[in-house]
């Protein structure tokens, strides 16, 4: 066994025994894993998701914790492979888009659109559905900056190409899915503006 796994299994160990009420330490133990390596930090992010999910659903600084504070550290460090890993590990997926009551953030909600613009549609829609389930997230205004960033990107490539604005067909039905899920008037306001550039 090598020396970085060597200390790798260590402060696994360690982690492990951290209270979970001790965000400081957790934070602190989980920096020294990332230190080492990112794969080993997707590693810890995956065991605390998973043996920690029923305190995430009760809790919502615990799941804003693993879901949004590891999530920053990760992406900071390469956000490519963090993207990947939030959408193929399902214990994180959840932890980020289900419990966590920052999953509208400014990076999670980048995250979706992305993979929206992107053409990476089962992905977006795997994330909105866990999002429209948060309770713990504004579900409005969340559709409503998704559908105007959406819409935005619609413009630019439109603009880019000297096109006609139009959405995607994919992108019309998930958002409109997804708008569907809404009540009164801001449904029907969302409603009209994917139809307006659809």
């Amino acid at each position: 066994m090598d020396t970085k796994r060597y200390k790798y299994l260590g402060l696994f160990a360690e982690l492990a025994k951290v209270g979970v009420s001790n965000e400081g330490e957790l934070l602190a133990k989980f920096d020294a894993v990332m230190a080492l390596s990112f794969d080993y930090g997707a590693e810890v992010w995956e065991y605390l998701c998973m043996a920690h999910e029923g305190l995430a659903q009760n809790n919502a600084g615990f799941s804003q914790v693993l879901g949004d504070k590891i999530f920053a550290k990760m992406y900071e460090e390469n956000g490519a492979k963090t993207v990947k890993v939030v959408c193929d590990t399902v214990a994180i997926g959840k932890m980020v888009f289900g419990y966590n009551p920052q999953a509208a953030s400014d990076l999670a909600q980048a995250v979706v659109a992305g993979w929206l613009t992107s053409g990476k549609y089962d992905n977006a829609d795997y994330a909105m559905a866990m999002v429209a389930k948060n309770i713990r997230v504004d579900y409005t205004k969340y559709m409503d900056i998704l559908v105007a960033f959406a819409i935005s990107e619609c413009m630019d490539k439109a603009k880019q190409t000297g096109s006609r604005p139009s959405v995607p067909k994919k992108m019309g039905e998930i958002l409109t899915k997804f708008v569907g899920k809404l009540k009164g008037p801001d449904k029907a306001r969302l409603l009209q503006r994917i139809k307006e550039i659809g």
